[in-house]
């Protein structure tokens, strides 16, 4: 299940409710704001005047559940004629058709799939936006719902990037020797994001044991990007450091009942011989999958790491 991060919030004008006049559409996201909002993928120009982003957003009414849409998260410039405006703009009507000037929309994204975001609408006069106003918002119109805790950042999301994909150019590192003690909590988090997304990415959405992959029609999937060396035990973020594993095959990899041999094969423990075990039998041998980009294929030295300290060698 997903974890939000911190939340930043807005104080609606009319032009961002479904009481807006002519064709005024979606919530303009101000700037002072947008560094906490998904990553856009790239800026506008004369030739590129508008930019977007689909965003999975679970919409709520005062605490409650309204539904799940996606939303296109815009820089527009109207054809480079205008100043650019960040705006969100589909699929919003349970949440503008009922909100008013004055409203508070409170934004939180994932932490661990930054694309999906939560938007909440606190009318003016409930109970959670007296608390709101009074605790945190200080009388402002946007910002930080609590000035304490700072989202994480665009910035957060590039430098971690940076740091992982420089670290393809050197030679493997499966431990992180170089992770400072102290490091801030969203960089820590951005950066197991990006992990993430980028060993997803290399192995194209598919386990890199079974070939296969569980995908809803909003496009979630049962994948997880695998440490190979845990970061429990000090494994690095590096990418070699990972491959694509289902959800339960992880589990299975992270508790020693399969590993991968020295031909890249798979190996099973005595357990899959019996009881509930046994749907591991299938995959005893098969070859696995690699990244689809050789610069992120995993590393040997990892796979020999796994083998010596997590699998449980069959008797």
């Amino acid at each position: 299940m997903e974890s939000f991060d911190y939340a930043v919030f807005k104080v609606l004008a009319n032009n961002d409710t479904g009481g807006a006049p002519g064709h005024q559409g979606g919530i303009v996201i101000p700037k002072d704001i947008a560094d906490f909002f998904p990553p856009l993928p790239s800026v506008t120009s004369a030739e590129n005047p508008t930019v977007e982003a689909i965003l999975t957003a679970d919409l709520f009414r005062e605490g409650h559940f309204l539904e799940t849409i996606q939303t296109r998260y815009q820089h527009q410039t109207w054809g480079g004629n205008r100043s650019p405006e960040r705006r969100l703009t589909a699929n919003l009507g349970p949440i503008r058709n009922v909100a008013k000037a004055g409203d508070i929309l409170i934004f939180e994204k994932g932490v661990i799939d930054p694309m999906h975001i939560r938007i909440r609408l606190l009318p003016k006069g409930s109970q959670e936006y007296g608390e709101i106003t009074r605790s945190n918002l200080k009388g402002g119109k946007w910002g930080l719902a609590d000035p304490l805790n700072v989202p994480i950042s665009i910035n957060d999301f590039e430098d971690a990037h940076e740091q992982l994909t420089n670290s393809l150019a050197l030679p493997f590192q499966g431990f992180a020797a170089d992770r400072p003690r102290i490091e801030t909590r969203n960089l820590r988090l951005a950066r197991s994001a990006v992990f993430r997304n980028q060993v997803i990415a290399a192995y194209e959405k598919r386990c890199a044991i079974s070939h296969e992959v569980l995908e809803t029609p909003k496009g979630l999937v049962n994948l997880d990007a695998a440490h190979i060396i845990g970061v429990n035990m000090g494994g690095s973020d590096d990418p070699r450091n990972g491959f694509a594993l289902s959800k339960d095959l992880h589990w299975a990899f992270d508790n020693g009942l399969i590993s991968v041999d020295e031909n890249r094969r798979v190996i099973l423990s005595d357990a899959p011989s019996f009881g509930s075990n046994r749907q591991l039998a299938r995959f005893n041998g098969a070859k696995i999958l690699e990244a689809s980009n050789p610069s992120y294929r995993a590393a040997d030295d990892a796979f020999a790491w796994h083998r010596k300290t997590r699998f449980a060698q069959p008797t």
